[in-house]
């Protein structure tokens, strides 16, 4: 029998050898951010992976002259740490102070062929640092969603914003106007975000897309700390971030709102989407990035 003495050296040695996982992982991703001139400095920013390993996932393509990144993410491709997510997100190195206001302005665009499916699936987000836990939720975010339409009496997919509330159900508060994918699909979708967080409540976010406000708000961010110079900030991540599909199919069968048939309708359209990206990977494209503080 165990004592617990033992059980404590067990967990010790657990949570050692985790670290030394963790530590050996985030020295290959800071060997592979060094090896990656390619997005080093792109429209004079500089950006890394997050936590994925595989270069090939960032390339630069050429249009029209003009050079833009192209992001892929592939189903089953276990180069990203995380068992129940697949990821291909570049993340801006330099963060941005709270209590600072920020101008940041971005064009992306999402591909016709882009397979639409019942699962998370996150395009940008801002990220407080340094984290409160290992899952800690984004400040503000863009995901696709599929919602329920009262006029269409139908499931559609919508581009939600979101923030870093967690409702009951576990799911991101949605905030601002939901975009019906129909209409955005391979268009030049234009960002411009103006934000100053702060954890006193005085929070100032608004988000434009095609220059229409669709979210204005001043909010706190509750439970924020300081980093080792003292200071909180954020930063910002880009490219595609989403369930696995086992993982998605766990929680449809789990979830205590759908009905059984619109289960069943989900896990089918998952089953169906998870066939087509065995041939083709989705990706989206970033067109151009700009942020600046205000009043430079």
């Amino acid at each position: 029998m165990e004592t617990s003495k033992n059980i404590e050296k067990s967990d010790k040695k657990k949570t050692s050898h985790m670290s030394q996982i963790l530590s050996g992982f985030s020295d290959r991703i800071k060997d592979a951010f060094n090896k990656t001139p390619k997005i080093e400095a792109f429209w004079n920013v500089k950006w890394r992976l997050d936590k994925c390993e595989s270069l090939d996932r960032v390339q630069k393509i050429k249009e029209d002259e003009n050079e833009y990144l192209k992001i892929s993410i592939k189903p089953w491709d276990k180069k990203d740490f995380w068992r129940w997510t697949e990821r291909a997100e570049i993340q801006q190195k330099e963060k941005i102070n709270y209590d600072e206001e920020y101008v940041q302005n971005f064009t992306f665009q999402i591909p016709k062929d882009f397979v639409l499916c019942p699962r998370r699936t996150v395009i940008w987000q801002w990220k407080r640092s340094p984290e409160i836990t290992n899952n800690d939720a984004p400040l503000l975010s863009h995901r696709i969603k599929k919602i329920y339409d009262e006029d269409s009496k139908e499931y559609k997919y919508y581009l939600v914003l979101t923030d870093w509330k967690v409702l009951e159900n576990g799911t991101r508060r949605e905030i601002g106007n939901a975009i019906p994918m129909d209409d955005i699909i391979w268009k030049d979708i234009k960002i411009e975000n103006k934000i100053r967080f702060s954890d006193n409540w005085e929070s100032k976010i608004i988000v434009k897309m095609w220059e229409e406000i669709i979210y204005d708000w001043t909010i706190g961010i509750p439970h924020s700390k300081k980093n080792k110079d003292g200071k909180t900030q954020a930063y910002f991540k880009f490219g595609l971030y989403r369930d696995r599909y086992k993982y998605t199919i766990k929680k449809i069968k789990k979830d205590k709102i759908l009905e059984k048939e619109e289960k069943k309708v989900q896990i089918e359209e998952m089953k169906k989407a998870e066939n087509k990206e065995r041939e083709k990977d989705s990706y989206i494209i970033l067109k151009d990035y700009e942020i600046e503080e205000s009043g430079k």
